[in-house]
């Protein structure tokens, strides 16, 4: 299933916003030869090559002393963090210290002021593709303009092809050879160019939330406008992922007459329910949040035959229980 709401953008598509010129996977149309790599980096890969499992953060840059940093709601980074995880089929890989590792290393120790975009740190997953070498996630940042207002952006570079993970997913993106063994920046004639198969954004916002959602404005359209379910659904998730915290509880209604309702279609319901897991859990009402997510688990909606086909059964029965106990385990 696709997940409303999160956004795979190909290096040409996020480069149109930030006024760069990208480059294109080589033997494609403009493609040209990617630069080698230098004596440090061959190591680095070198390194990541043997290793055989587990998880690696390899930190790129020294952090300041008295830098500051994005600071992010516990439970926003576990909701982002782990559904990131399931888009790259490391749920059933990584065991849960190593995915609070990895989330922690996507969204902590991120500075504030990074002008240059200089990559942060490497997360590197081992023997990811099925011929062995693993897969590298470079963490970085860069700055969007939208009208009047700036926002800071988490860059997540992939050597995994982001197109076919996110139209075929990544069973058949580890069947690949990936075409960058180290994803990065690279600067030519002035220009910055993107060296990575895919990229996976998280826009930041100014009060500290996160969202994957390409909107950054706040400028949504009303509830009243969204004329099927299946529309006001669509902007619902919208509302609750954007940053305007003061959105969510115009949704929540919204949420509940749908879930509620016997007559709504059974990808719907859970739709619904799955959204209202996510109210609960912003407004850390993690009572409320655990309970919806019980009420999800045994709901014979996941036997309807339009369901059981998609993830989310799994997403239901795997990540929701995991997503509240990361956040817990983020109060630590």
């Amino acid at each position: 299933m696709k997940r409303q709401g999160i956004v795979w953008i190909l290096g040409v598509m996020f480069f149109s916003l930030v006024g760069c010129s990208t480059m294109e996977s080589p033997g494609g149309k403009g493609a040209f030869k990617p630069q080698l790599l230098n004596e440090e980096e061959q190591k680095r890969v070198s390194r990541y090559g043997e290793l055989k499992n587990g998880l690696l953060v390899d930190e790129l840059r020294t952090p300041q002393r008295d830098e500051q940093t994005l600071r992010f709601s516990n439970e926003r980074m576990s909701y982002e963090g782990v559904f990131l995880l399931r888009h790259l089929g490391l749920r059933g890989v990584l065991d849960e210290e190593e995915s609070e590792q990895f989330i922690r290393a996507v969204f902590e120790r991120i500075p504030t002021d990074n002008p240059n975009g200089a990559p942060l740190r490497n997360i590197v997953i081992p023997r990811w593709y099925r011929e062995g070498s693993p897969l590298i996630l470079q963490i970085n940042t860069t700055i969007i303009q939208d009208k009047a207002k700036t926002y800071p952006v988490i860059l997540v570079l992939l050597n995994a092809n982001g197109t076919v993970i996110d139209q075929f997913g990544y069973k058949v993106a580890q069947e690949l050879r990936p075409t960058y063994t180290y994803p990065r920046f690279e600067r030519r004639n002035g220009n910055r160019y993107l060296e990575a198969d895919g990229t996976y954004l998280f826009m930041v916002q100014g009060n500290g939330l996160v969202s994957s959602s390409t909107r950054t404005s706040g400028e949504l359209p009303s509830l009243d406008s969204a004329k099927t379910i299946r529309a006001k659904l669509n902007l619902t998730d919208s509302y609750l992922r954007d940053e305007n915290p003061k959105n969510d509880t115009m949704v929540f209604p919204v949420l509940k007459e749908i879930y509620e309702d016997r007559k709504s279609q059974p990808l719907d319901r859970l739709h619904a329910g799955l959204q209202l897991f996510l109210f609960y859990l912003y407004q850390q009402k993690d009572d409320e949040a655990e309970e919806i997510a019980q009420q999800l688990r045994i709901s014979t909606l996941l036997e309807h035959e339009g369901v059981v086909r998609t993830e989310i059964p799994s997403i239901i029965r795997e990540d929701l229980p995991f997503i509240l106990k990361v956040t817990r385990g983020f109060y630590r």
